[in-house]
């Protein structure tokens, strides 16, 4: 799932939901409502648009953040979870184990394991395991044949050669935990407790990390929350993450150590002496974890899908399960720190180029077509339509790299927005003007042209950044060798942005009334 640690630590790390040419996202019986209108968004000539979004994931479920400022304001745990999972009810799976699917080796060709603190080692098949000294074992496959390799060293001589068919578990005693690193030349490796089994696949094999359920929250916690959060909001995490780990063990959906499942990293990094050198867990997250020992939600009497994500941007998002509901959530975005649940990012041509049909297309446009209609902007994207040379795709609910699928590029057409005339008829020589907000940072220019001569009166040039209202003034009067008579003057107040593209002018007129008669020269006596 989508990870608030990483939010902490990496601030704006942009890596979300894929997007693709299918219904990614959107959840089965879940409709997108259609748009009043399509928003159209030519391929800027920059390269991206600059983005305006909400929320940090796919806001199912929990919101982290909105537990960390529930808890903040004095709410319960209980008070929590009943409102991100309405429906549901507190129950106890007691301390079952869990076996997950390690990233970094699935699938792989060679690690080498080795145990914490130079412990033995209980080897072998599953059930026909045997006591081998410590040391590091190097590990290879040639089909379901799991072949590991026992040296004292690093480059040291083979001791000791074990063959086996099948899954090869290794463990120390009393489940202490074991070391892998990437190869026989490793130098530093990751510290798994419980055991780890070598699983033999097609081409080379899997491993895969088996240990109690509270031993692998202990890992998962403070990856998913900061274990300096408050008390309630990592007992609230502990919670969803024990439900939704057991939830995918018992629908007989594999678990893993990633974003794709939950963030595990195990006890922590290790030496190849097998000390630890520096822990993936915390005090303050095993507290929690321990408060709230083998508790789920269930929904019936079946465990529920307890998803969580960063943050919902302010809308929990629906789907077909009968808990996971929209509706506003009323503590997002009070936290101290919260910085996505609304943020401004770069939305690239190029990603989303990626999504034209056929190779080598150029975007011309992108039209979001629909928003599940809750919250600003009309809530999040439910579907665009991609035009570009090679033809039109549609994609379903996509993120394009930023954060969430709830976002809107901002308009990079220069317009004048707001346009207001002073006056529309003026004394000879008196001040008149024409105000515009603009909504990119352009160069404008007014320009008055007598209405009965078509002849240029005046031109004068200003500019103005994004949002910020100008005023573009004319005296009307005689200048620069330019006489100006009483009569109708036709005004266009043009702009240019930045990139060459021009607003559509703003037209109108002002009556000038005639000059005064010049003083009367005395007459010589």
């Amino acid at each position: 799932m989508t990870s608030v640690r990483r939010v902490v630590s990496l601030v704006a790390t942009i890596a979300l939901v894929a997007s693709g040419l299918v219904a990614t996202g959107l959840s089965a019986g879940t409709v997108p409502a259609q748009a009043a209108t399509e928003e159209v968004y030519p391929a800027p000539a920059t390269g991206s648009w600059t983005a305006d979004g909400h929320g940090f994931g796919h806001g199912r479920g929990m919101a982290q953040w909105g537990a960390q400022a529930a808890a903040l304001q004095g709410r319960t745990l209980d008070q929590i979870l009943t409102f991100y999972y309405p429906g549901t009810t507190a129950s106890s799976i007691g301390g079952p184990y869990v076996k997950v699917s390690l990233a970094s080796y699935s699938p792989t060709t060679t690690v080498t394991i080795w145990s914490p603190e130079n412990r033995p080692i209980r080897m072998g098949a599953i059930n026909g395991e045997t006591m081998h000294a410590a040391g590091r074992w190097t590990v290879t496959t040639s089909g379901q044949q799991v072949t590991a390799q026992r040296r004292a060293t690093i480059n040291g001589p083979v001791l000791e050669t074990v063959i086996i068919t099948g899954v090869l578990r290794f463990e120390s005693l009393s489940e202490y935990g074991m070391i892998i690193g990437a190869s026989q030349t490793a130098t530093t490796g990751r510290w798994y407790r419980g055991d780890l089994r070598i699983e033999p696949q097609v081409s080379g094999f899997n491993v895969t990390n088996s240990l109690p359920m509270e031993s692998y929250l202990r890992s998962v916690v403070p990856r998913e929350s900061p274990a300096s959060w408050q008390p309630t909001a990592l007992q609230a995490q502990a919670v969803a993450a024990r439900a939704y780990a057991w939830y995918k063990v018992t629908t007989g959906s594999a678990l893993c150590d990633s974003t794709a499942c939950q963030v595990y990293y195990g006890r922590g990094d290790a030496t190849a002496a097998g000390n630890l050198s520096y822990s993936w867990e915390d005090s303050r997250a095993d507290a929690a974890i321990a408060a709230t020992a083998g508790r789920v939600q269930n929904y019936g009497t079946s465990v529920a899908m307890t998803e969580f994500s960063s943050s919902n941007g302010g809308w929990t998002t629906a789907s077909s399960l009968p808990y996971q509901v929209a509706k506003p959530d009323p503590w997002i975005g009070t936290a101290p720190g919260d910085t996505v649940t609304s943020w401004t990012s770069t939305l690239s041509v190029a990603r989303v180029a990626e999504s034209c049909p056929g190779s080598g297309g150029t975007l011309r446009n992108l039209v979001v077509v629909a928003r599940n209609g809750n919250g600003s902007f009309g809530g999040r994207v439910t579907q665009v339509r991609v035009e570009c040379t090679t033809g039109n795709a549609t994609v379903y609910s996509p993120s394009f790299g930023l954060m969430s699928n709830w976002w809107k590029p901002r308009d990079v057409t220069p317009r004048l927005d707001s346009p207001a005339q002073s006056a529309t008829a003026i004394s000879y020589g008196a001040q008149m003007s024409l105000a515009a907000t603009p909504n990119v940072g352009v160069t404008w220019t007014l320009t008055v042209r007598d209405h009965r001569t078509n002849m240029v009166v005046i031109t004068t040039s200003g500019s103005a950044a994004a949002g910020e209202r100008f005023n573009a003034t004319w005296f009307g009067r005689s200048a620069a060798g330019i006489s100006v008579g009483a009569g109708p003057y036709d005004l266009a107040l043009s702009a240019v942005s930045s990139t060459g593209a021009s607003a559509s002018p703003y037209r109108t007129s002002v009556q000038v009334g005639p000059a005064p008669d010049p003083p009367k020269q005395p007459t010589a006596g």
